[in-house]
């Protein structure tokens, strides 16, 4: 596989078209907003410019990288060619199938079709698709922001034989990430879920005020999370022991959050219009856009740090 196609230049869209970029892929970008168009190469070349001023990779690399990709206004025209098209459009199941069986078409018969989706069923997307194609088709979740987050959740359901997915996992390995084989259709995949369990819990001991939030996340960032980015929970439960882990599991797991809804603590700031960094308001306040930019700036120079801290760590494992 040597061409790219992503359909969707949002943050996602354009997360992933550094990946494949910086991977070496000619990378065709496609949006159907021409503002999204027009942002799209500035914003990247400046992620680009950061990544190498933060040390990711050389300025040459970047240079390089950003005259990989190419903007279209045409989705067939950005498709038609590529070896592997991944879809980055909104959370609607009729517009991923609509999308997909119009790319069934257009497409090379050998082409593979992804979707970056975190909600959407895959046999539901492909309801449209010619059964060769549902073949070539996965579901490839991106964490956000998606070229700073090693991650990539590919979906190995039964419908694509073991070759063709074999061939997408080596791919993103090849660039990178750090792929992870999903066996089973559940909602949320693998760390979603895990992610959803823990801020359960996260918010439950805020809304009981059972430590202030600055100190409950101060908990999670240097304990848990700090331990958790470079082991797993085997070895982290072997190092501690199976037995004292048994015991204390008997003694706390009664006791966690177990509701099946989202809490106030979320739901009554949803109700005010406070959704966070979008709309100015959240659990932070965000004032102007100078000071926005800034600051998801600052955020995501903390993960370029984790980033290039991570190539260490990780060889050290392998």
């Amino acid at each position: 596989m040597k061409k790219v196609a992503i359909l969707g230049a949002g943050t996602m869209g354009k997360g992933i078209a550094i990946d494949f970029s910086t991977g070496g892929y000619d990378v065709n970008l496609f949006d159907s907003f021409e503002a999204a168009r027009e942002n799209a190469l500035p914003a990247i070349e400046r992620d680009l410019g950061v990544m190498a001023e933060m040390g990711v990779f050389p300025e040459e690399k970047a240079k390089e990288s950003l005259k990989n990709i190419t903007i279209y206004d045409n989705m067939i025209e950005a498709a038609k060619d590529a070896d592997f098209v991944i879809e980055v459009v909104p959370e609607i199941l009729e517009l991923k199938q609509d999308i997909f069986a119009e790319l069934d078409k257009n497409c090379k018969p050998d082409a593979i079709f992804a979707s970056n989706t975190s909600s959407l069923k895959l046999g539901d997307m492909m309801a449209k698709l010619s059964d060769e194609r549902k073949k070539r088709t996965l579901i490839c979740h991106y964490y956000n922001p998606a070229h700073l987050l090693p991650i990539v959740e590919l979906s190995c359901y039964g419908n694509m034989p073991e070759d063709i997915f074999w061939q997408v996992y080596d791919m993103y390995e090849a660039i990178g990430k750090k792929p992870v084989k999903v066996d089973k259709d559940v909602p949320g995949m693998v760390a979603n879920r895990i992610q959803c369990a823990i801020y359960r819990e996260v918010y439950s001991l805020m809304e009981n005020e059972v430590a202030a939030p600055d100190q409950i996340e101060k908990a999670m960032m240097y304990g848990m999370c700090f331990r958790y980015a470079t082991t797993g929970q085997r070895e982290i439960t072997d190092m501690g022991g199976i037995d004292v882990w048994s015991k204390v599991a008997d003694n706390i797991w009664p006791t966690l959050e177990s509701r099946t809804t989202s809490c106030p603590y979320m739901t009554d700031r949803v109700a005010a219009g406070e959704y966070g960094f979008k709309s100015g308001k959240g659990f932070y306040s965000y004032e102007s856009e100078e000071e926005k930019k800034e600051i998801i700036a600052n955020f995501q120079k903390r993960l370029m740090i984790q980033l290039v801290a991570s190539k260490k760590y990780v060889d050290h494992k392998k």
